[in-house]
């Protein structure tokens, strides 16, 4: 009985010696599945991250794009539900180095189709507007077309309208430029310091847009 016994207690010790190196090889297996499984997440994680950055960045990317020289933002936050395009000039602002901020309704690119420039503007320090006719108000676009042409001021010129009174000398130091409706949207050298600015269909919006944007490319030229 007590061979038996000491018998027993041997098996026992057996078994528990077997289990517990089994146990041990079931946890080193264990530790390193969940080794495999935290380096397959954390592989997974940083693609995901990564895959979300390159997005972000290819999003933002197609918001910029540049004409003649100039960078343009296309900004959907400024007005809501409305893409305006975005860039700044540089300034003195109290004696300060700041950004002006100039946004355009029609994009840069498509300008040029739909406002032709027919000659070269050239641009002096002071602009001398006309109006010939009250249909080109066109309600709300009209206080577009003056807010824009309003901003040549930050390219260094002056905006006033024709006075006939008034003698404009020297004749170098002016550009004056008349607008009327026409059969055709465009704007038109007629002489040496002379414009027609021509708007059909109260096209009045497009051709502020194009007139800043044309002096804006000429005042990035001469400061680039």
């Amino acid at each position: 009985m007590e061979f038996n016994n000491k018998g027993n207690n041997i098996s026992k010790n057996i078994k528990k010696i077997k289990k517990a190196y089994f146990q041990q090889i079931i946890e080193k297996m264990d530790k390193k599945e969940q080794n495999k499984i935290l380096k397959k997440t954390f592989i997974i994680l940083v693609i995901i991250l990564i895959g979300f950055a390159a997005v972000f960045i290819f999003m933002n990317y197609l918001n910029y794009f540049e004409y003649r020289g100039i960078t343009f933002e296309m900004d959907k936050n400024e007005i809501k539900g409305v893409t305006l395009y975005h860039t700044s000039v540089p300034v003195i602002y109290n004696g300060k180095s700041t950004d002006y901020n100039l946004y355009l309704r029609y994009d840069p690119r498509k300008l040029e189709d739909i406002v032709p420039i027919d000659g070269n503007i050239t641009f002096r320090k002071n602009l001398v507007l006309e109006t010939t006719t009250p249909d080109l108000f066109c309600n709300g676009d009209w206080n577009y077309f003056q807010l824009q042409i309003s901003n040549i001021v930050v390219f260094n010129m002056n905006l006033m309208v024709k006075n006939n009174t008034l003698k404009y000398k020297p004749a170098e130091d002016y550009m004056f430029v008349t607008i009327n409706e026409g059969e055709k949207t465009e704007i038109k050298k007629t002489g040496e310091n002379i414009y027609e600015i021509n708007v059909n269909n109260c096209e009045i919006a497009p051709v502020a847009d194009r007139f800043l944007l044309e002096a804006l490319v000429k005042y990035n030229e001469m400061h680039s």
